[in-house]
């Protein structure tokens, strides 16, 4: 290699390293099947945060006369697809996990109260935050 190959090639490798680091070091934190497959039913939250090893992007908490229940939302990513992953929490633990529309086919009505207030509060805090973004001028 000449020496004015090598003078190209060194700047052609460092912005391809530069590149990488950007792409997937700003790439959005989220969980995949693998992520998930540490849960299991009655962890408190903080014992699913721990086996996630990523902080939820929203948690919401309610006490109605279901008793309390507390979601978390994760962005979940599966190749080139992100979807919103949710996990439920009531007085005795992790009560149900998995993707939003799963939540339609429970039969425990409780548990599917709770998911539907889980998804209200989700798009509450999604338009907040779009109405924020169009504030700023987004």
């Amino acid at each position: 290699m000449s020496h004015l190959q090598r003078r190209r090639a060194f700047p052609l490798g460092a912005m391809g390293i530069f590149l990488a680091l950007l792409v997937f070091g700003c790439a959005p934190k989220g969980v995949t099947h693998a992520t998930m497959s540490g849960l299991s039913f009655g962890m408190s939250p903080e014992q699913s945060v721990a086996s996630v090893e990523l902080e939820p992007m929203y948690v919401f908490h309610t006490e109605g006369d279901d008793g309390a229940w507390t979601a978390h939302y994760y962005r979940h990513m599966s190749g080139n697809a992100v979807t919103r992953y949710l996990l439920l929490f009531d007085d005795e633990g992790l009560r149900y996990w998995g993707f939003p529309h799963e939540f339609e086919r429970q039969r425990n009505e409780e548990i599917a109260r709770a998911a539907r207030w889980a998804e209200v509060e989700y798009e509450k805090a999604e338009l907040q935050k779009l109405g924020k973004r169009a504030h700023r001028g987004y």
